[in-house]
């Protein structure tokens, strides 16, 4: 290695090409890096950019083998190998042309052959067809995971316009249709209503609500059931949303309980639609609206305070609860509370269901979380241009969120009760397990 010599220990799988002598020093990352160097500057490789070259060498044989399949698909469609003369020939090569495909690999230039006189239409390469399916299946993922369509460019070494990636995001468009037609199979006891706000450019930039429905089944499953672009949180919006789902099987029997944030709109076609089933009011929107006029040095103590008012395991203990902070805050913070104790016997109908199921339907907080999920991945796309661009990302992230399976977990028993369950000898031990519903 010359004036760069390194002493160091020998260690196995270092080939024989790297003269160094032995010493008792230990090999660091970096001299083992520049031992490699040495290996492959002698068989005349760069090892800096050794996987480029890799990836390189892989192209040109892929594209020998797209070409080599072409070439056997026009002879097949000719009926007739090159320089071969024979009357069943139905016509002429006529050279090629230069297309440009996009593959994970990389873009790939590949040289298409030509019939002179018949139209011919590859199968290999369909026509108009730029992009292999798991490419179009990586741009798909990056763009549902908050990446806009400008960016995605720059992720990939090949060059794909902001068109394509709209082009590409347009076959989606029969999948949604089949989420906002299909009938539920499922059965749900509870539903969770809620708008989002999102911005629109069609016809003008104007701000318009997704309004989400949420269900959650006998099992407590959670997921997104229907969502629908619409002009206003108003009853008649609401109202076309819920006689959507009940058309498609969910009816007034299979709901006990509707949770909504308290909006007029949610409540009155809620009472229309489902006039059996209960309504319970999200008690963290109601502590977040009387915390709006709550003065700031007593903001922190009041919430405390507040929240504290549904620890009770029963209707009279929160009432209790709810008489205790009143003479605390009602001198001090007089609107505030006023503004509490309106409507505050709709905040604990939770109370009339069973108790495992408190923590989901008490508040709207778990449809949040998914709307939560769905303005992170839309954080740097902005405005959406037009009702189907926002239904196209609007069912990708909301397909996502239900994926992840928000099933109730799952807890083993300790060992000393494991070891405590009854097993007979000779027969396998059963695993026992409780389910703890969340």
């Amino acid at each position: 290695m010359g004036k760069n010599n390194i002493d160091l220990e020998m260690k196995k799988g270092y080939p024989p090409s790297c003269n160094f002598q032995k010493t008792k020093r230990r090999i660091t990352m970096k001299q083992e890096n520049l031992l490699w160097n040495q290996l492959y500057n002698e068989n005349g490789v760069n090892c800096k950019y050794f996987l480029d070259e890799v990836t390189d060498i892989t192209k040109v044989m892929v594209k020998e083998l797209i070409e080599e399949n072409l070439n056997r698909e026009l002879t097949d469609y000719i009926k007739s190998e090159r320089y071969v003369h024979f009357k069943e020939r139905k016509d002429y090569r006529n050279g090629y042309y230069q297309r440009k495909i996009v593959l994970t690999l990389g873009e790939i230039e590949v040289n298409v052959p030509r019939a002179r006189n018949l139209r011919y239409k590859s199968k290999v390469i369909p026509a108009y067809k730029r992009f292999s399916s798991e490419f179009e299946e990586a741009v798909f993922s990056c763009f549902v995971n908050g990446v806009s369509t400008r960016n995605v460019k720059n992720i990939t070494s090949a060059y794909i316009s902001q068109q394509s990636v709209s082009n590409i995001f347009k076959k989606i468009d029969k999948l949604v249709y089949e989420f906002k037609t299909k009938r539920f199979e499922k059965k749900y006891k509870y539903l969770l209503l809620d708008g989002l706000w999102i911005g629109n450019k069609e016809p003008f930039k104007i701000n318009k609500p997704i309004l989400v429905v949420m269900g959650i089944t006998e099992d407590n499953y959670q997921e997104i059931i229907s969502f629908r672009v619409s002009d206003s949180e108003s009853a008649n919006c609401w109202i076309e949303v819920l006689e959507d789902i009940k058309s498609r099987g969910i009816t007034e029997d299979d709901i006990e309980l509707i949770v909504n944030d308290g909006a007029g709109g949610i409540k009155a076609a809620a009472e229309i639609v489902y006039p059996c089933a209960k309504q319970q009011l999200c008690f963290e929107h109601k502590i977040a609206g009387s915390l709006r006029t709550v003065s700031p040095k007593h903001r922190k103590e009041y919430s405390a305070d507040c929240s504290n008012i549904w620890n009770g395991k029963s209707k009279s203990e929160i009432r209790s609860n709810l008489k205790e902070f009143d003479e605390k805050w009602s001198k001090i913070e007089r609107r505030a509370v006023r503004k509490l104790k309106t409507n505050f016997d709709k905040t604990i109908t939770y109370l009339d269901f069973n108790r495992k199921d408190w923590v989901l339907i008490r508040s709207t907080s778990r449809l949040e979380r998914a709307n939560k999920f769905f303005r992170q991945r839309t954080h740097y796309m902005g405005c959406f241009n037009g009702v189907k661009s926002v239904e196209r990302i609007a069912f990708c992230i909301f397909w996502v969120y239900n994926e992840k399976g928000y099933h109730p977990k799952k807890k083993k028993v300790d060992q000393k009760e494991k070891k405590a369950a009854p097993h007979t000898p000779g027969e396998k031990k059963k695993k026992y397990i409780i389910t703890q519903n969340t």
